[in-house]
């Protein structure tokens, strides 16, 4: 019951969040890569609890399932891109940048025992190279203490996450879904 009030929260909180993002907040970057990045993002994230839910609902192994494997491989690069735009607004956009899709390529060509373990790797050291983004900015930000507490609390988060996905293949799923929720 917990995670499902969790999931319809996040969901909801995503569509205000972008709301929020896109109309309220004044002093940060809203060129069409961040905004589309933090849409792109939220929607991730939405759908992956989208599923969730439908596990809890149904009780059916979504794991196997191509659409909650889209996402869960998508999601670092929508990470990276949106952190990418949001604190380096003056960097330039090229086309090396689509490499950060390729752990989706992972999703295809690997078996989920090893698949998801890498991506949530992937996604832990996106992680990691944000916090490390943040503390090379300590001097400009007001808030920096603040900020790095949360951005250290996000990469053990990700240590956590990481250990999830890595015991995938020896856990019940449902224990995965639960605790992603």
């Amino acid at each position: 019951t917990f995670s499902i009030l969790i999931i319809g929260f996040s969901i909801f909180s995503a569509t205000l969040l972008f709301i929020a993002y896109a109309f309220f907040l004044k002093n940060v970057n809203k060129s069409w890569f961040a905004l589309s990045s933090c849409a792109g993002l939220l929607i991730c994230l939405s759908f992956l609890q989208w599923w969730h839910l439908d596990y809890l609902r149904n009780g059916t192994d979504i794991l196997p399932a191509a659409g909650y494997r889209f996402w869960l491989f998508l999601a670092p690069s929508l990470f990276f891109y949106f952190s990418r735009a949001t604190l380096l607004p003056e960097a330039r956009l090229h086309p090396l940048l689509l490499l950060h899709l390729s752990p989706q390529l992972l999703n295809y060509t690997f078996r989920a025992e090893i698949a998801i373990p890498l991506v949530f790797l992937v996604g832990m050291g996106y992680s990691f190279w944000l916090a490390n983004l943040i503390y090379g900015m300590r001097a400009q930000r007001k808030r920096f203490k603040i900020e790095m507490f949360f951005f250290a609390l996000f990469s053990v988060i990700a240590v956590f996450v990481l250990i999830l996905g890595v015991s995938v293949p020896y856990i019940d799923h449902g224990y995965f879904y639960l605790f992603y929720a």
